[in-house]
Formats: structure tokens, C-alpha cells, sequence
């Protein structure tokens, strides 16, 4: 960004590496607070279905976000990885969530529990 977007707030310097690092921390807090809720509230039993879980769910999809584009891993750079990590953290995560709180597909999934044949498919 610092030679393509120069007036980005990072490059053109507006903004400090530590506020940041704060601004991520806080709002990874804040999403993973929000998922644990969730989780509460639709009654998820985590340890018997973790797949079923928000939490662990933004969990996954905040690990393999930072990997897609954050040194020394920049999955971005790694051709069919980068695409693993695109498609599972910005793509079908999303889905996933959604399945896992609201949805219902298929014998495998009865009560609208995300399984792996879901996960896979």
C-alpha cells in the first residue's frame, strides 16, 4: 500500500502501528464476544457438536484470515493454499455460520447441526 496507495491511513502515517494493533484486538474481541453469545443464546452444546458452534466457527475463520494475508504465511502468495484460505475464511465461512445457527440440510444435519458431510459439500 505504501507505493500503490500512499494515502491510505497506515502509508500516509494518520494512523500509528499501535492504534492498529488496538483497533484489531478490539473488534477481534468484540466478534468473538458476539459468536460465544450467539452460541448461548441458540443453546449450542459445543462440546458435543463443535462444529455447530459460532465461536468456533470465527475461531477458524479469524486463524485462517490472518494466515491468508499476515507474514511470514501470506497464503495469498501460495497459489491453491491461498485459495483454501480465501474461499474458507471469506467465503464459505459466512455459510457456515449461518447453517450453524439457522439451518437444516439434509439426515445429516437434522436439528439444523452443521456435520462434516455439510462442511465438506
Amino acid at each position: 500500500d505504501a507505493i500503490n496507495e500512499p494515502y491510505r491511513p497506515i502509508p500516509s502515517g494518520r494512523i500509528s502501528e499501535g492504534q492498529v494493533i488496538a483497533q484489531i484486538l478490539g473488534l477481534l474481541a468484540a466478534g468473538l464476544a458476539l459468536a460465544a453469545g450467539l452460541d448461548v443464546w441458540a443453546g449450542h452444546d459445543v462440546v458435543a457438536n463443535p462444529l455447530n458452534s459460532i465461536f468456533v466457527l470465527a475461531v477458524f475463520g479469524s486463524i485462517v484470515s490472518y494466515l491468508y494475508s499476515a507474514p511470514p504465511f501470506k497464503l495469498k502468495a501460495e497459489g491453491w493454499r491461498g485459495s483454501f484460505a480465501l474461499g474458507a475464511s471469506y467465503i464459505a465461512l459466512p455459510w457456515w455460520c449461518g447453517q450453524a445457527m439457522f439451518g437444516t440440510v439434509g439426515g445429516g444435519a437434522e436439528g439444523g447441526e452443521l456435520t462434516w458431510p455439510v462442511v465438506v459439500l
